[in-house]
């Protein structure tokens, strides 16, 4: 029975058709209701508030009575005849549970291992189940203890105090203690297992990435066990091993890269690293690693960018794709019946990366100030200070850009006919199909030579002999 449907305790007044009170009590007795009735006669008696509350306390309910708006309401039924009116005449007091010191999480920590949010939870890319966290921040509070009290229904019987059941929470070792808080040591995801919270940065995907996880972007290192599905990206702030082959649309990490099956590339086809990268093979795909790039067996159709060496093992072969490498290459196989191969040695991709974008900005600038010359204006001196710094930047970074002279391409087995090499300002194209080569700058700089490879130490470029290619 709702409380709405509680019958009549008693009702007081109507007498010579004065204004009437029904009181009803609710079922656990914490509350009392009096529903107020305008008089039926214009000479009936009126409700005094003496006589109202020691009927009341007779009743029992003269504990937690609302005097106040007890009285407003007889003075409203006894000087005019509003609408009947249902108002609150004692209210309980409820207990208070004694609770002991404990942690509370911030919320968003605690929303994610505690509310159900309810409904059906639909995954898009943008959606991700974890919850990451950054270094330093805050993830509990320190709640002080508090003491009970008891509480009291409206017949005045006491309702014990009792203890707050409370879920006691540990930092873990990931966590740092401090003046009542606690906070995350390091970035990474936020866990809770069992009583204990804590930060890993670790993160292991058993179902790959998809709309399960939703784009993920991790600060820590991240292993991937299943497939990350494409047209998802993958960030990690450290490195990322693949247990796997790896369709990359974009993936990128701060560390190495560690790929046990291949990288085949789906639109954009883009990996980055910042350490090295070791994979099977590379398809249809653009790689670029500051680091060294290790493949145990082909890459066909690919672009690839390293500042380190770049090392297949000795069947390796490099098919219709476009190489920058900054140390040595050494591969089995260069071009092939499926594209030519062209490979950029020995420069730093990364500072012709930086040129390009500056000769891109200085030649906007330099139109505008054509574009201005052309009206009869002036270009500003800001505009003539912004192109002269972009000059000098240029000049600043050329000399950096063929980092490495000393850089070496070794080809074990084929070189094919049209394969192009490029080392400083020196290019070399192959009119015919070579085997086993070596091939080097002059020292002078003008022109790469060639010798035949062998698995013994190499002479010195100066005792190297010019190949016919």
């Amino acid at each position: 029975m709702s409380d709405e449907e509680r019958p009549v305790l008693f009702s007081f007044g109507g007498i010579e058709g004065g204004p009437r009170v029904e009181v009803t009590v609710s079922q656990d007795s914490m509350t009392a209701w009096g529903t107020f009735y305008s008089a039926t006669e214009p000479n009936g008696k009126m409700l005094l508030w003496n006589d109202f509350a020691e009927t009341l306390s007779s009743s029992g309910l003269g504990s937690c009575l609302l005097e106040r708006e007890i009285q407003d309401a007889l003075f409203r039924f006894n000087t005019s005849h509003p609408s009947p009116e249902r108002i609150v005449l004692a209210q309980g007091k409820l207990p208070v549970a004694e609770r002991p010191a404990f942690l509370k999480l911030e919320p968003r920590f605690y929303s994610h291992h505690f509310q159900d949010k309810g409904g059906a939870q639909v995954d898009f890319k943008e959606f991700s189940p974890f919850v990451i966290v950054k270094k330093g921040e805050l993830l509990a509070r320190g709640i002080l203890p508090r003491s009970g009290a008891p509480g009291m229904t409206i017949y005045g019987n006491e309702i014990s105090a009792g203890k707050k059941d409370i879920k006691h929470l540990k930092p873990g070792p990931h966590t740092l203690f401090a003046h009542g808080r606690v906070f995350a040591r390091t970035a990474g995801r936020f866990t809770l297992e069992g009583d204990v919270f804590d930060v890993s940065d670790i993160l292991e995907l058993d179902a790959g990435v998809g709309y399960g996880t939703g784009n993920l972007a991790f600060p820590g290192t991240v292993i991937v066990k299943g497939v990350v599905a494409d047209g998802f990206r993958l960030a990690a702030g450290a490195g990322i091993t693949v247990k796997g082959a790896l369709d990359a649309s974009e993936v990128m990490c701060h560390g190495d890269l560690f790929v046990e099956g291949g990288i085949i590339g789906k639109k954009p086809g883009l990996v980055r690293a910042g350490g090295s990268i070791k994979a099977l093979y590379i398809e249809h795909c653009r790689v670029e690693a500051l680091g060294s790039i290790h493949v145990t067996k082909a890459m066909l159709h690919a672009e690839i960018f390293t500042n380190a060496d770049l090392i297949l093992e000795e069947t390796g072969r490099i098919v219709a794709s476009t190489i920058w490498v900054k140390g040595n290459l050494i591969c089995g196989q260069l071009g092939g019946e499926n594209g030519t191969v062209r490979v950029i040695s020995g420069t730093d991709f990364v500072i012709q990366r930086k040129m390009e974008s500056l000769r891109l900005r200085y030649q906007h600038l330099e139109q505008e100030v054509l574009k201005q010359k052309a009206a009869g204006q002036e270009p500003s001196v800001q505009q003539l200070t912004a192109l002269q710094a972009l000059i000098e930047e240029l000049n600043t970074l050329t000399p950096q850009l063929f980092a490495n002279p000393a850089t070496e391409i070794r080809v074990l087995s084929k070189i094919f006919e049209g394969t192009v090499i490029e080392m400083g300002y020196a290019s070399l194209t192959l009119s015919k199909t070579l085997k086993g080569q070596v091939f080097r700058l002059s020292p002078d700089g003008k022109s790469i030579i060639t010798a035949a490879y062998s698995k013994n130490p190499s002479p010195p470029a100066q005792q190297l002999q010019k190949q016919p290619v």
